[in-house]
């Protein structure tokens, strides 16, 4: 079972204040890489000074990170809709761009919105030159479905372009899981998001209609003082509600069982994922950048 649109709104406007922007560091990193491709790709050629200035839709704005980019770095005459299903993230995402580029915010409208509840999209502008996210199609919980929805709202040369992260993002901490379980002979439980790779997203996006035309990935790894201090910034950015949450709130394992469980995780991780510098530990991000437009064989 998926985690409900319920628990990921009350997860990140839990986490919406500083709590957010000063534990998500990899997060601001894809913004910069997805920006980039965008620049070499399609997307700064966009007309300038047209009667019809050129609609942008970003899905999942979360704090604003991609928000900023695309506010300065996009010609003037773009009309940005930040999309986001947390009203907290909305806040902190104007906030930002209030403090870091207060001139940009006549053109910058933000909504609060579920990009996956279809009938909401039929309410916003239908011709957009770019649909854009970051760090956000992970949690779709209907991947095709949505994504043939805002493919629906593209012009006809328009670009979706996004950033999400791929299935060896934090590798370590599955592993130590799995040890730990091992060791207290105990079913497995999937601790997390199940991510994509490149091939099964680019199999999704042709489903819904698209065709890819980039697609990347690198990673990227941080470090943590222990493996505690790691769960403690991922639940930080929001990534607390989950399945295996979901899973153990309907069966929850014993107290004691789960406090052997974490402490033989602890065990696991500090002992075969140490950092380099032989202090803390880390904790890998696979980052996927893709690059789509509409198929024109597509049905």
């Amino acid at each position: 079972m998926r985690t409900s649109d319920k628990q990921i709104k009350a997860q990140f406007n839990r986490s919406a204040d500083h709590r957010y922007d000063a534990n998500a560091k990899v997060q601001p990193r894809m913004a910069d890489a997805l920006l980039s491709e965008l620049r070499t790709h399609f997307v700064l050629t966009l007309p300038d000074g047209s009667n019809q200035p050129p609609q942008i839709l970003e899905i999942g704005c979360g704090t604003g990170a991609l928000t900023l980019q695309l506010a300065q770095q996009l010609p003037p005459s773009c009309r940005i809709t930040a999309v986001d299903l947390a009203p907290g993230m909305l806040e902190a995402a104007r906030g930002k761009l209030n403090k870091r580029c207060p001139h940009t915010l006549d053109r910058v409208r933000f909504v609060e919105a579920n990009a996956e509840q279809g009938d909401l999209l039929p309410e916003w502008h239908s011709s957009y030159a770019l649909i854009a996210s970051n760090a956000c199609f992970q949690w779709f919980n209907r991947p095709v479905e949505t994504i043939r929805s805002l493919q629906q709202l593209l012009a006809p040369a328009g670009i979706l372009a996004f950033a999400t992260f791929g299935p060896r993002t934090m590798h370590e901490l599955h592993a130590s899981f799995q040890a730990a379980y091992a060791k207290l002979n105990q079913p497995y439980r999937h601790h997390g998001l199940t991510f994509h790779s490149i091939e099964q997203w680019t199999a999704l996006l042709a489903e819904a209609g698209l065709q890819v035309v980039h697609a990347s990935s690198y990673e990227e790894t941080e470090l943590h003082p222990t493996p505690a201090a790691f769960l403690h910034a991922v639940k930080a950015v929001g990534a607390g509600a989950s399945e295996a949450g979901e899973a153990e709130a309907a069966s929850p394992p014993a107290a004691g069982i789960q406090r052997r469980l974490f402490r033989e995780m602890f065990k696991a991780y500090e002992q075969h994922f140490p950092a380099p510098s032989g202090e803390g530990v880390a904790a890998t991000y696979e980052v996927l950048i893709f690059i789509a437009k509409p198929d024109e064989h597509s049905n």
